[in-house]
């Protein structure tokens, strides 16, 4: 049963030794204490769970709960996360990668809107770092997805309409209502699931960007999301390599989220409807000419700046000639 007023801290892990530790050090040292670590892992065959197993004092004399469970088989990153948050039991949850470091008050000042308000799920900002934990000089996370400070009042007075052209919330960022996810449901297949927890939360409650750094997001090279030039490089050999794929794989998230989402009564649900039959009339024509003429045509009615992801664009163009 879910506690009143308790704070969960959900860590999943996998081969995480190398940069563990500190982030465990870093929860631990929060100005405000959180109540519960659940711990996780999907399988490491480093010395991870030797990792784990240092901390279990500290926590006791910290006096935080702490569970710890490893996934029979591996899951992956999403369905690790989505299960782990199934089997929470805290109030209010935050998901932690292992490989971040939380600011000393990130708990504290993501806390407060719960308090304050009916929010469902907060989401903040947050610093990127390198491999040694030094700060890339830059942008800041949420900048490098294009979204601003100023920009990010507008997201919180209309986030569907953001939301519908892409996900801005990093899972590692978040805090959300034990209940609001448990109705949302696991993620459908292939969906991100801080994605379809932000959607969700949008749709039918309440979700907060704070413009706050409260966390350092930790580039490497085993990052399963990262940002910056490197990605940016990523992105490019991708367009030239499978053009057509990766919007192929939106358009199909992007129908299975919709079926879930058919009973939801708010009017926001039509942007999806509406980039959904955008998506099909280009990425599911099969004639290339006529697929390039839906280009222009909705490039003129301004539907990939609506809806398009960063380089959706490029994209559909290349894949008219490959």
């Amino acid at each position: 049963m879910p506690s009143e007023n308790t704070i969960e801290v959900i860590v999943c892990t996998f081969n995480g030794e190398r940069f563990l530790a500190e982030q465990l050090k870093s929860i631990l040292t929060q100005t405000l204490r959180v109540n519960l670590i659940s711990i996780y892992d999907d399988g490491s065959i480093d010395n991870t769970l030797s990792v784990v197993e240092t901390f279990r004092g500290q926590f006791e004399s910290a006096g935080i709960e702490y569970r710890f469970s490893q996934n029979p088989s591996n899951l992956g990153y999403a369905k690790n996360f989505s299960q782990a948050i199934a089997r929470s039991t805290g109030e209010i949850i935050f998901l932690c990668d292992q490989d971040d470091l939380w600011e000393p008050t990130k708990v504290a000042v993501m806390i407060q809107p719960f308090q304050a308000q009916a929010v469902d799920m907060v989401f903040s900002d947050g610093l990127v770092v390198d491999v040694a934990g030094k700060i890339i000089p830059g942008s800041t996370v949420l900048e490098s997805y294009q979204l601003h400070s100023k920009l990010l009042i507008v997201f919180n007075r209309d986030p569907v309409r953001f939301l519908a052209r892409r996900n801005y919330v990093n899972g590692c960022a978040t805090a959300f209502r034990r209940n609001a996810a448990l109705l949302a449901g696991p993620p459908p297949p292939g969906m991100p699931h801080d994605y379809w927890y932000a959607l969700w939360c949008a749709l039918q409650g309440e979700i907060i960007g704070l413009p706050d750094k409260l966390y350092r997001y930790r580039q490497h090279e085993s990052n399963v999301i990262g940002i910056g030039r490197d990605a940016i490089v990523h992105q490019i050999f991708s367009i030239l390599r499978s053009p057509k794929a990766p919007r192929q794989r939106e358009l199909d998230i992007l129908s299975r989220a919709l079926d879930r989402l058919e009973l939801v009564s708010n009017p926001d649900v039509n942007l999806l409807r509406e980039k959904l039959k955008w998506m099909n009339s280009i990425v599911g024509e099969p004639r290339r000419l006529r697929r390039l003429i839906r280009i222009f045509l909705t490039l003129i009615q301004g539907k990939y700046s609506t809806f398009g992801q960063p380089y959706s664009l490029l994209r559909d163009l290349v894949s008219c000639v490959k």
